[in-house]
This record gives structure tokens, C-alpha cells and sequence, in this order.
């Protein structure tokens, strides 16, 4: 909530220094939650190959121009990179791929029939698909971070999308001395030379430089036409007959500040050329009554930026695990920025470093504190912090970039960072989960408390086959949220 800031004297004062419009109007180039899921960063909350599970994924260039995509995935202990490189979407273009098992069943990998271009090409793996296993590396020898070394833990995750460059030409216009956008263009369905379009990216490019000329850096002030990628995800158990959607989360105006080579780092929210935040807050102001406000924040870093825009101080989503149609339910809790601040030492809006834990160094953890309280369908609640089981001496926490809580041992997605909590109060309900006191502050003093947060509820049914037909359902709901602006 969003304290009504402009009745009181300071905010008055501020007006007076800043012109009126400051505290309200937002500014064009801030980092945002996209309300139309067209954004120039996705996070997708969730991959998995555990349990007969898979995860299958789109990416669309809606735009007439050639965009210049990051694509990165995460494992969900720590938020290590497992596998990133560059794609290049010709005007209109999609991408499809899937996260599947490896050809060994010790790890994931990802895989496409698709034809669009990636920067470095993708190896064949048969059977008229490219693609490319994960990889431990970033998580053993000199980088060993105290979780798990093994490729299994590659198994699951999330992964983000980050929009490097978008060509000034049109596709109309496209001439073969754009060398990167007229060999990416589709000709009866396939890239005229993918090979010409991976070579450019062996020299770090620099937009707005050599053959990257049509690709200008963020500062030229074109983000209008970069908010312009789409993507969908879903979750599908063959052998269990069921899919939900695991759609990502949007953000536009991030402006990443160069285009990357494949093998490098970035981007990363520390990239963002744009280091404000606008978010629409609704609380309760005047008694009796509910306000609207768009709240507009400068950051320090384009890290916190991006976190703002996800800061949540709640989240709130149902369960059941009835008996009679066998339902079970898990929830998905990635916080997709967590690693900025948990890398070495902590930093707030987190508690703790990742570290080993005291148990082992097959363990490492980053522990932040968590209630949650539950309620049936009939409003009844337990009262009180609803424990995990079996119970901690610690308390409730959730210990990981991604954390998956399942209900009364539902144990839909067979996760490795999952944790059990059984209410008194039925089969079915809705639950609250806060995520803490921690805070951010943007240059104003505007305080933000929770955490960068996103995620979905999942839910599947396993019925008794009737009359020949398989009736498995499932289904996916994105979390509902609260937020706290002071």
C-alpha cells in the first residue's frame, strides 16, 4: 500500500521542488510490468524434466524488425547459469523449442525443429532436431557454490528472455547489405544463411558500430519499438495425459544497454540503460475508500529497478488435494532477481548469502524467512503460521531462487527445492503467503517491502479411466498478489 502521500506536507514540499506532475505522471523510459504481455524482458517461472514432465515454449517477434534475443536458463538452486545463446527473430518470426531430458537422463537440455537463427548455431541431436545439453559448469570446480554439483541438478529451473537489438529497418525494406537482418529472413521457410548470421557474432559486437550499424544502442531513443516480444510456455506430462500454462512474466522498458556475444554473461538486470520503476499500487486510503496510484521511482541500479517492478509483499493462490477426483496441487515460487543480492554476501531485500549449509556442502542454501496462513472454502483457518512438515527448528523458509511448495504430499512435479505443508483446515482452500519485512528504497525514500516474485499455482487431477476415455485433467493459475509502498 501506498501511504496518500499527497495529503501530507512533505509530498506537498516535493510537488513544489519537483513540479506537480512529478510525483504522479510516469516516465516513458521505466522499467515496467507490461499489462498486454508484450515486454524486452520475459521471465518464464518454471522448467522441469522431473517426473514425466516437459517444458515447451514460444518466443514471437511481433514487430516488422529484426530483434536480437538472449536466451538464458537458470537451475533453481541458486539461479546458475546452465545454458544461454542468442537468437535472432526475422520480422513476424517464432520460436519454438522444448526443455527435455538428455540423451543420458542425467540432466536437461533444450531442443527445437525450428529453423530461426542462433548464435552460436545449434548442434544436431537427431531425428531432424538441433539443441544442446545443460551444463554443470558454472556451479563445480572454482565456481562450486555449496548446492549439488551434479548435471541432475539441471533438471529444473526458470529461464528469461532479454531483448539486446532491434533493427531500424523495416521488414520491407531490407536490403542483402543488412547482413544480419536479410540472412535471418525467412525464405520459404527457412533463414537464407543462419551460418553468415552466427559468424558476425564472433567479435563482441557493439551496437551501432560496423555491421551492427542498424542496431543502434538504447540510448538513441527508439524503445518504442523494442517492447514487441511474446512468449508462452507449457508444462506437459505425456504419460499422465495433462498440460498447463507456465506463462511469463513481462517487462517492458528495460533496455538492455548493448547487444552480447553468445558466450557472454549478460545481460542481466544489471544491464537495464534505464534505472526507474513504474508501478500501478492499489490501497486503501481514506476510510472507507480504495485509491489508485501510479507510483514512479529512480533506483540506484537497474537490479533494483527490475526488482521493484516485481516487489511483492504477498502472495495468494488456492489448493486442493480432494480425494474423490484424486487432485493434487503444487505452487511455484521463483524469485528471478534473488541472485544479485545472494551471491557473496546478502543484501536486502534477501537474508542470507548462498551458502553450504550446516548440514553438508551438498547443500547450500539462502533462507529467507516466510509465513503462511491458510483458509478452507468455508473461511475457516488454523490461525497462525502454517509450518512446513516435517517441522524446523528454523521456521518457515524458503531456501532457493525457485521453491516449490506442495500440499499435503501432493508432490505433483517431484521437485528437489520443494518443501510439504499439511493445513488442519480441509482438502481445499487458498492460502497467504508473506514474504517479509526486507526492503528496497528508491531515491525518493519510497520504501518497498517483500520480495521480486513470481510464479503459479498447479493443479492435476488422476481419475479412473471411464468408459475408454482418460479423464486426467490439469490447470495452472498464476499467484495474486499484494503490495507494500510506503
Amino acid at each position: 500500500m501506498l501511504k496518500y502521500l499527497h495529503k501530507t506536507k512533505t509530498a506537498v514540499a516535493l510537488a513544489a521542488v519537483l513540479g506537480a506532475s512529478a510525483l504522479t505522471m510516469p516516465n516513458a523510459q521505466a522499467v515496467n510490468l507490461t499489462s498486454d504481455g508484450l515486454g524486452d524482458v520475459l521471465f518464464f517461472p518454471y522448467y522441469t524434466t522431473r517426473a514425466g514432465w516437459n517444458s515447451y515454449f514460444h518466443l514471437t517477434n511481433t514487430s516488422d524488425r529484426t530483434a536480437i534475443l538472449k536466451v538464458r536458463f537458470r537451475e533453481a538452486y541458486n539461479s546458475r547459469d546452465v545454458r544461454d545463446f542468442n537468437l535472432i527473430l526475422s520480422p513476424h518470426d517464432v520460436w519454438t523449442a522444448a526443455v527435455v531430458p538428455n540423451a543420458t537422463n542425467t540432466g536437461a537440455r533444450v531442443i527445437t525443429d525450428d529453423k530461426s537463427c542462433t548464435a552460436p548455431l545449434l548442434p544436431d541431436v537427431g531425428n531432424g532436431f538441433t539443441g544442446i545439453d545443460f551444463t554443470n559448469t558454472a556451479y563445480t570446480g572454482t565456481f562450486a557454490d555449496g548446492g549439488p554439483s551434479s548435471l541432475e541438478r539441471t533438471a529444473e529451473g526458470y529461464f528469461e528472455v532479454w531483448v539486446m537489438g532491434v533493427s531500424t529497418v523495416p521488414e520491407s525494406a531490407i536490403a542483402d547489405t543488412n547482413v544480419v537482418e536479410y540472412n535471418s529472413q525467412h525464405v520459404s521457410g527457412v533463414p537464407r544463411d543462419c551460418g553468415v548470421v552466427a559468424q558476425q557474432f564472433v567479435t563482441p559486437p557493439t551496437a551501432g558500430t560496423g555491421v551492427w550499424t542498424t542496431f543502434p544502442s538504447p540510448a538513441d531513443g527508439t524503445f518504442e519499438t523494442r517492447n514487441r516480444i511474446a512468449g508462452n510456455s507449457t508444462l506437459i506430462n505425456v504419460a499422465n495425459g495433462q498440460a498447463v500454462g507456465a506463462e511469463p512474466t513481462a517487462l517492458g522498458s528495460c533496455e538492455v544497454d548493448n547487444i552480447y556475444e553468445p558466450r557472454d554473461a549478460s545481460p542481466t538486470a544489471a544491464n537495464c540503460a534505464f534505472t526507474s520503476t513504474v508501478v500501478v499500487d492499489t490501497y486503501s486510503g481514506d476510510p472507507g475508500t480504495q485509491q489508485t496510484e501510479v507510483v514512479n521511482s529512480d533506483f540506484a541500479s537497474g537490479v533494483n529497478a527490475v526488482s521493484a517492478a516485481m516487489m511483492r509483499s504477498a502472495l495468494i493462490n488456492e489448493w486442493t488435494t480432494a480425494a474423490a477426483t484424486n487432485a493434487t496441487t503444487d505452487w511455484v515460487i521463483t524469485f528471478p532477481t534473488k541472485h544479485h543480492y545472494t551471491d557473496t554476501v546478502a543484501i536486502a531485500p534477501f537474508q542470507s548469502a548462498f551458502a553450504p549449509s550446516a548440514v553438508g556442502l551438498e547443500d547450500g542454501t539462502s533462507c529467507d524467512d516466510v509465513t503462511i496462513n491458510a483458509w478452507n472454502r468455508e473461511e475457516l483457518t488454523q490461525g497462525g503460521d502454517v509450518g512446513f512438515s516435517p517441522p524446523e527448528d528454523t521456521g518457515t523458509r524458503f531456501c532457493y531462487e525457485v521453491n516449490v511448495l506442495t500440499f499435503n504430499n501432493s508432490d505433483v512435479l517431484s521437485s528437489a527445492v520443494s518443501n510439504n505443508i499439511s493445513p488442519v483446515v480441509g482438502d481445499r482452500g487458498w492460502a497467504r503467503i508473506g514474504l517479509g519485512n526486507l526492503t528496497i528504497t528508491d531515491t525518493l525514500s519510497r520504501v518497498y517491502t517483500g520480495k521480486p516474485v513470481i510464479g503459479f499455482g498447479l493443479t492435476v487431477r488422476n481419475n479412473a479411466v471411464v468408459e475408454g476415455n482418460n479423464r486426467n485433467f490439469a490447470s495452472a493459475h498464476d499467484h495474486k498478489y499484494e503490495r507494500n509502498i510506503q
